[in-house]
């Protein structure tokens, strides 16, 4: 069993805490836990909120349920059992939970996090300081540059840069129509913002792949034309994504070419 320990804050409108109050669960590996009061919080297995009827987990905004009793999924993953979501369709982190964990019933993730404590950044050269903000996970760069307010330009950079990395990196369009994208979100050295973008552009990658499945399956017209429609919306997303990362590394490479460009 694993302990998880939720704090409750009160404030008002000044923000001033007027009340405080603190509840510990127990989970065993895959979330369950014994039934709560109706006055508990509703902050369950890995900080996401839990439905109090039936005690499964609506992940991304409703877009899986999960069940800790059964330890598995509610509803089929549409990219299994040949595509990224592996033989199990309804298998939860690939029966690894200790190891992952999956938030929005989309990725699994890395549950081990990094250390935020980078050392003393200034006496080290260029490139291990690059390394290092690599090392971080997406949820603790805000946390890294608070720590490290001296060095927030470095880090800016650095996370813009790996995630433009990882948006040229995802599958060319002809991939997916041959049946050869493999789709890798990544958990470091990335801010959770642009991460979030990325997610976005395989969830519509993912669609494409359904589609071109689908239309395997069954070559119609109609097939062909939903499967042809996804392949321009991923290619289009990832395209304008590129993009826009592009602009913002070179926007933090030149900052003072930007203001002349403005003026």
């Amino acid at each position: 069993m694993s302990k998880s320990s939720t704090a409750l804050l009160a404030s008002n409108l000044a923000r001033s805490v007027v009340r405080s109050s603190s509840h510990e669960f127990a989970y065993s590996a895959y979330g369950y836990d014994p039934p709560r009061d109706a006055t508990s919080s509703q902050l369950g297995f890995n900080g996401v909120i839990r439905d109090p009827w039936s005690g499964c987990y609506p992940l991304g905004n409703g877009y899986r349920t999960y069940s800790p009793v059964l330890m598995r999924f509610c509803s089929p993953d549409r990219l299994s059992p040949f595509a990224d979501g592996g033989i199990n369709s309804y298998g939860y982190c690939s029966a690894d939970p200790i190891n992952h964990a999956d938030p929005r019933g989309t990725f699994k993730q890395v549950h081990q996090r990094r250390a935020v404590d980078l050392g003393q950044l200034s006496d080290l050269p260029k490139a291990i300081q690059v390394e290092r903000v690599g090392s971080v996970h997406h949820t603790d760069i805000d946390t890294l540059k608070l720590r490290y307010p001296g060095h927030s330009d470095l880090i800016s950079k650095v996370t813009t840069q790996n995630a433009l990395f990882a948006a040229r990196a995802l599958p060319n369009p002809d991939r997916i129509a041959g049946n050869s994208a493999s789709f890798n979100l990544p958990d470091l050295g990335i801010t959770s913002g642009n991460r979030d973008l990325l997610e976005d552009i395989i969830r519509q990658g993912q669609r494409a792949v359904a589609a071109r499945i689908s239309y395997a399956a069954a070559p119609v017209v109609a097939n062909a034309a939903a499967m042809q429609e996804h392949i321009d919306d991923y290619s289009e997303g990832k395209e304008a994504l590129v993009k826009h990362l592009a602009q913002k590394v070179d926007q933090l490479r030149n900052p003072v070419g930007q203001i002349k460009r403005r003026q």
